[in-house]
C-alpha cells in the first residue's frame, strides 16, 4: 500500500505544527545523533560532555554539511580534540547548520569530572553505554542530588 502524501504550508513545516502525533507516519527521517567528549578517567580532560542533535528532517541538514565540508576541504571528522583557533570558524558554521534549522534541535550536558558526585566507576561502571543511559533517557541529573 502506498503512502498518503500529506501536503503542508511552510509556515506549518516551520512552525512544527506538522511533527504532531497524528503525523507522525509521515516523518520519513526523524534521527538523533550522539557523541561525547572528556575521556572518562583520563586527568587531562577536567570536563566529560555529551551531545544530542536531534532532527526531524535530517535529509534537510545533510547537503548543508556535504557543501562545508567541500568548500573547507575537509575530509577528515571535525573533533574537538583537535579543534584550534584556526578551526573555530569552520566549527561555528557546522553548528550554525543544526542551530538555524527549525527542524532540529542540539543539546548538551557538560559535567566537570572534579564533581564528587561524577565518579564514573562508582556510579556508572566506566561503561559509556551506562553514561548514555542515565544521561540520555531521562534529564540529567549527576546521582546524589
Amino acid at each position: 500500500m502506498k503512502e498518503k502524501e500529506i501536503k503542508i504550508s511552510r509556515s506549518e513545516y516551520t512552525s512544527l505544527k506538522f511533527f504532531s502525533v497524528k503525523n507522525y507516519l509521515q516523518l520519513k527521517t526523524p534521527f538523533a545523533f550522539v557523541d561525547e567528549t572528556g575521556v572518562l578517567n583520563n586527568e587531562k580532560d577536567p570536563y566529560f560532555a555529551i551531545g544530542l542533535v536531534k532532527s526531524q528532517r535530517a535529509q534537510t541538514l545533510y547537503p548543508k554539511f556535504r557543501s562545508l565540508r567541500s568548500r573547507y576541504h575537509l575530509n577528515a571528522e571535525l573533533k574537538f580534540n583537535i579543534l584550534k583557533s584556526s578551526l573555530l570558524p569552520i566549527a561555528k558554521d557546522f553548528l550554525d547548520v543544526v542551530l538555524l534549522s527549525p527542524v532540529s534541535k542540539f543539546s548538551c550536558v557538560i559535567i566537570p569530572k572534579k564533581d564528587q558526585n561524577f565518579d564514573p566507576e562508582k556510579y556508572f561502571k566506566n561503561d559509556i553505554f551506562e553514561i548514555y543511559r542515565k544521561f540520555l533517557i531521562k534529564r540529567p541529573q549527576l546521582p546524589g542530588r
